[in-house]
């Protein structure tokens, strides 16, 4: 249900048109779009940290949201767009505040 539910809203979306009005044409599709999301995403969370040994739980779920974010940021309808954003971040030593050993140079 919870996938479903973030699905849904964005077949219901593409009727979205420059006369809809905000309650029936954007506020109607995002309230079951985000309950979707978060049905989805707090057990997979929880499904992922379920196998951590206690001590390691802190690391790996700051992992799990750093990845979170690249995914967000490297998905193919923003490659494109934040291309400078990324490059910046890569300069800077990543999108989680830190480099990887050995990669201080850019990549191109």
């Amino acid at each position: 249900m919870s996938a479903l539910g973030a699905a849904l809203p964005g077949i219901w979306l593409t009727g979205l048109t420059a006369a809809s009005d905000y309650p029936n044409g954007l506020l109607g599709p995002l309230i079951p779009w985000g309950a979707g999301i978060g049905l989805t995403f707090m057990p997979l969370n929880m499904v992922i940290l379920a196998g951590v040994p206690p001590k390691d739980t802190g690391s790996a779920s700051g992992l799990l949201q750093c990845l979170q974010r690249v995914g967000s940021e490297h998905s193919p309808r923003r490659r494109g767009r934040y291309r400078p954003l990324a490059d910046d971040l890569t300069r800077q030593g990543g999108p989680c505040g830190s480099s990887l050993p050995g990669r201080s140079e850019r990549v191109s």
